[in-house]
């Protein structure tokens, strides 16, 4: 027995259809490497598990990581925990986009493309054990994200952590170039003057 819906039911229907073939492209299960979704910039992931972390890295920002590279054939070749300032990616697809996509305690897997990471991000040429167009896989667990400070609020920190401060002074007179600077502290005050003739 058929109902007779009315005309809207349909055009729902339809709609309804159409938004779920448009958000399924958006996920990307790609049918190369099942259960990875991936970036616009052709970098597979896959997380395994989610940490407590609530911020991601930024350029500048220094991060402690575990890291195993695998090969297409599940033997691992690298090993090791690294701590290392994130860099702004250079390329499209860089394993810095994948760093800035965990936070603290998040653990993933990238799969990436050889020849760009080998040759283009590390500048060296590909192991003898990759070809030009293999993928190799990344596993990596982030540990810790430490903010970085400019340089010059890092110098000023280190100053009040020696319960110092410095100050700095007028030029001296037009006919000597000099700076100079002035540190003071509970018990000494030192003076230092650059001058150039």
């Amino acid at each position: 027995m058929t109902e007779n819906r009315p005309a809207w039911y349909s055009c729902l229907t339809i709609a309804i259809v159409l938004k779920v073939i448009s958000i399924a492209p958006a996920f990307n299960m790609d049918g190369n490497h099942p259960g990875f979704s991936s970036t616009g910039s052709g970098i597979y992931y896959r997380f395994n598990t989610i940490g407590e972390g609530l911020t991601n890295p930024k350029p500048g920002d220094i991060i402690t990581v575990d890291l195993k590279y695998i090969t297409p054939f599940d033997s691992v070749f690298f090993t090791g925990r690294r701590k290392f300032i994130l860099e702004k990616p250079r390329i499209a697809g860089s394993v810095e986009e994948c760093f800035a996509m965990l936070s603290a305690g998040d653990e993933a897997d990238f799969i990436l493309d050889a020849n760009t990471f080998f040759t283009l991000t590390l500048e060296t040429s590909l192991p003898g054990f990759l070809e030009e167009g293999d993928y190799f896989m990344i596993s990596a667990r982030m540990l810790d994200i430490e903010v970085r400070k400019p340089f010059f609020e890092e110098e000023k920190a280190l100053h009040h952590q020696n319960d110092t401060t410095l100050t700095a002074e007028p030029f001296g007179t037009a006919d000597s170039l000099s700076s100079i600077y002035r540190e003071t502290d509970t018990q000494t005050s030192y003076r230092m003057a650059i001058n150039r003739a």
